[in-house]
């Protein structure tokens, strides 16, 4: 079965069901179910099926339906099972493409590393107008039930020496503290209060979505990269690390990468890995989310074995868990790509049609918002 977390639910087709399933009973079922472009897949009915997985066993539901379609492990399944996606590799059948994809991951196994990647050749300046005065803000405090926890952050950024704590600075910003699930917390700096009232506008222009996919039209395999990190792995200038200095309940702390609140940070970033891919054909960047795409398996892992050394070589890593290598369709800056062109995702449609009707002027222009990310969709929907 191939793996569809677009899909909300799991699902068969009727020749293999007949194959290997005929012994669950078929009952009729009430659900409707359509592709992206909004043609509908019929619906034989419902089988409940014994699963086992991780020494644990469920009854699961598993839609019937008629033509050849894949067999898919939608969200229903891999919500109940827990499907460990990091550790799985959703490849297309055959021995030659798993070898050669092995092959491929082996020559580059630096950059699934743990920890902080550090690219080399490239540095972070942060540029301020001339007339800029220091600003000095003192630390803001922070909740005593959160302090352990920023404590904690501080060492570790420390330890992986992202920053470095400091006696005196002329500039400093407060933090801001964000909790996260597992009781751990975000610490940044509140940059608008002080650097960034002094730094102009960066020119390098972020990509545009739509030349970002034209670049990638043709493609019938995909693979997604996500960068570890993000700024965290481009080093700063010594002469800028002086600006980002935050103030906290523990002193003074010098960033010695470029730090997340900056606001050319993205900017800076994005024009940084443009310049470490350029001069390979079949891939786009935005930001740290790196798509690459082929029309064959051949042309996409010598693609890919191209992106992977250029990335090795400069000293990037990347998050193992999100990988998602050799699909036929992949999700990407909110749309769902494959080799007819762009759709839009299940769970941004989803949102726009169960959306409260807004109560105000605020509340209207988030919900424009939302109908204008997909306008193109709906403008070739009406005559």
């Amino acid at each position: 079965m191939q793996i569809d977390t677009g899909a909300s639910v799991s699902l068969v087709p009727e020749s293999v069901y007949k194959e290997l399933l005929s012994d669950c009973p078929l009952q009729p079922v009430e659900i409707h179910l359509s592709l992206y472009t909004g043609d509908t897949i019929p619906v034989l009915g419902e089988i409940q099926v014994p699963v086992q997985y991780n020494g644990n066993e469920w009854t699961l539901p598993l839609m019937v339906v008629k033509g050849d379609k894949t067999p898919l492990l939608g969200r229903n399944w891999l919500q109940k099972i827990k499907l460990d996606l990091g550790k799985i590799f959703s490849l297309k059948q055959g021995t030659t493409t798993q070898l050669s994809l092995k092959a491929v991951l082996d020559n580059h196994k630096d950059l699934f590393k743990d920890g902080y990647g550090k690219i080399r050749d490239f540095q972070a300046r942060i540029r301020v107008e001339r007339d800029s005065k220091p600003i000095f803000h003192k630390p803001r405090p922070v909740p005593y039930a959160l302090r352990e926890a920023v404590a904690k952050e501080l060492e570790r950024l420390q330890r992986h020496g992202i920053i470095t704590q400091v006696e005196r600075s002329d500039w400093a910003a407060p933090i801001v503290v964000v909790p996260k699930k597992d009781g751990s917390v975000r610490v940044c700096g509140d940059y608008k209060v002080t650097i960034n009232c002094c730094i102009p506008p960066e020119q390098y222009p972020l990509p545009n979505t739509e030349d970002l996919f034209a670049t990638l039209a043709g493609g019938k395999v995909f693979t997604k990269l996500d960068l570890s990190f993000a700024y965290q792995q481009l080093p700063l200038d010594h002469e800028s690390e002086q600006y980002l200095t935050i103030n906290t309940h523990k002193g003074l702390f010098c960033y010695h990468r470029l730090a997340y609140g900056v606001s050319t940070a993205p900017a800076v970033f994005q024009h940084t890995v443009d310049q470490i891919l350029q001069g390979i054909d079949n891939v786009v960047c935005f930001m740290d989310d790196i798509l690459v795409s082929a029309p064959t398996e051949e042309a996409h892992l010598a693609v890919l074995d191209q992106v992977m050394a250029r990335l090795e070589k400069h000293g990037l890593r990347m998050k193992l868990a999100k990988r998602a290598f050799l699909q036929d369709s992949v999700e990407y800056l909110g749309y769902r790509m494959d080799e007819h062109g762009l759709h839009p995702t299940e769970d941004k449609v989803e949102a726009i049609i169960n959306a409260p009707a807004p109560r105000n002027v605020s509340e209207l222009r988030s919900f424009l918002g939302l109908l204008n990310y997909y306008g193109n969709f709906w403008r070739k929907e009406i005559p």
